[in-house]
């Protein structure tokens, strides 16, 4: 397994715009799974983990690594392209305007309903205490000052990406989005502390 790859093509970036194949292919960065294990691990049917399996594979993000026959059954153990897999400044911009647009909404909206199912979970359980971080800053950076920030955040949650088997841990999906502000917006709607309406929200019905 190499230790850095970065996405080359946009069929590849196609592939891994999907919350399930990201996940896909953490799990395989930590070691060789095949598509049973995968689908035990994830909650999904064999059926689906295989064909995501497939499409990852087919662009090269996953690579067949050993194949083992158990039973009369062949068993095919597959493992991430490398530990790291980054997106190139530059190839997102390099889709047609409308295919960017699609992609972006495609993995925004998986997000969105992630973290609306959390937030649903803690309304009707009224008592369960809401593991989410929500976090609205308004910053001024350099272009340089940005990748650096963005370095430190990686190194920061690089202890946390391997399971550690500790009591109350629990598996986590984040994502940090950072661009410039084109146009500000309403003095209604402008955040002015860390804590968004979603959080005022939530703890007015979990309290």
């Amino acid at each position: 397994m190499e230790e850095h790859y970065k996405i080359e093509t946009l069929e590849q970036l196609r592939a891994i715009a999907d919350v399930r194949r990201l996940r896909i292919v953490d799990l395989l960065r930590e070691q060789p799974l095949t598509v049973t294990q995968l689908a035990e691990r994830i909650g999904e049917p064999p059926a689906k983990v295989h064909y995501h399996v497939r499409e990852l594979e087919k662009v090269g993000l996953l690579r067949l690594v050993e194949a083992r026959e158990k039973g009369g059954i062949l068993e095919k153990y597959y493992q991430a392209i490398a530990r790291e897999i980054t997106v190139p400044d530059g190839l997102l911009l390099s889709a047609p305007p409308d295919e960017t647009m699609m992609l972006l909404d495609t993995l925004f909206r998986q997000l969105r309903d992630g973290l609306y199912q959390t937030i649903q979970k803690a309304i009707t359980q009224q008592n369960e205490e809401i593991q989410a971080i929500y976090n609205f800053s308004r910053v001024y950076l350099t272009p340089d000052e940005v990748k650096r920030v963005g370095e430190q955040i990686g190194e920061l949650l690089k202890p946390f990406e391997t399971p550690r088997g500790i009591e109350g841990e629990r598996e986590m999906l984040g994502t940090i989005i950072m661009y410039p502000e084109e146009t500000a917006p309403d003095s209604a709607d402008r955040v002015t502390g860390p804590l968004s309406a979603v959080q005022e929200i939530v703890k007015r019905k979990t309290t």
